[in-house]
This record gives C-alpha cells, sequence and structure tokens, in this order.
C-alpha cells in the first residue's frame, strides 16, 4: 500500500475490490470497523485509478481464475486497464494477489502477470523503486 501511495507504481482498482476488502476486513479474524478501514485505507483509494470491470461473462476468463465466479471481477478489473490509453501503455501489468489458488504466480493471461505480494515487491527492488518514504 504505501508503494502505491508513494507512487512507486500505478495501482489500478475497482468498486468491487473497495468493496470486498471492507467485506474481508470486518470479519471476526480481522474486525475492523469500517470506520478503521476507511482511515487505514483512504490515502491508497484517493491514489488508486478506479476503473469499471470488462465484462466478464466469457467462459475463457471463469477458466483463467480456475472457476472461482467470485474472482471474475477482480480479473475483469486487472483487463480493463486495456480500456484506459494511459494503463494501456503502461510496459508492465500485474495482478499481485496472495491467493495463489485463483491467480497463480507465473501466469500471464492477457499480459498481465499473476504475483505474489512479496514477488510484487521484490520486482519494485530489482527495478531500483523499494525505497519508501
Amino acid at each position: 500500500m504505501r508503494a502505491a501511495i508513494a507512487g512507486l507504481y500505478e495501482c489500478v482498482l475497482s468498486e468491487y475490490i473497495r468493496e470486498q476488502v471492507r467485506e474481508v476486513l470486518q470479519r471476526p479474524q480481522f474486525s475492523l470497523t469500517i470506520d478503521e478501514i476507511e482511515a487505514k485505507f483512504s490515502h491508497l483509494w484517493e491514489r488508486a485509478q478506479i476503473v469499471t470491470p470488462v465484462p466478464f461473462d466469457d467462459p475463457q476468463l471463469l477458466s483463467v481464475v480456475r472457476g472461482d465466479r467470485g474472482d471474475l471481477p477482480v480479473l475483469a478489473t486487472g483487463l480493463a486497464m486495456y480500456n484506459d490509453p494511459l494503463l494501456a501503455g503502461l510496459p508492465h501489468k500485474f495482478m499481485v494477489s496472495n491467493n495463489t489458488t485463483h491467480f497463480t504466480p507465473g501466469w500471464k493471461p492477457f499480459g498481465i502477470h499473476f504475483v505474489t505480494g512479496q514477488q510484487f515487491w521484490h520486482l519494485l527492488q530489482q527495478a531500483g523503486k523499494a525505497r519508501l518514504p
């Protein structure tokens, strides 16, 4: 999050992903209130590019997320980058997720590299961008 806020990369989200973050962090194992979540993530929400996911009714997309319909809107958010001229022109596109079951690290469907958070951090370090303010 700090790397995105610092502008080390373009963070692309959708309202679906924002809502999913809120929902997960309110579960008993995290038990954050909506106010705590908003306080923690407000700078990320402000910095991120919010896009509208592409339609995700194509069966090919379902196979990419190994049949998990709940992850289709996340994949569709990544694909929405190609609808924005500035984002589409970026040389590297990553789907950063620790959900390695449905976003298999190393896969590169549609030109989007699936990586874990740790792998992404290492890529930022290799690019010389890992110094945080």
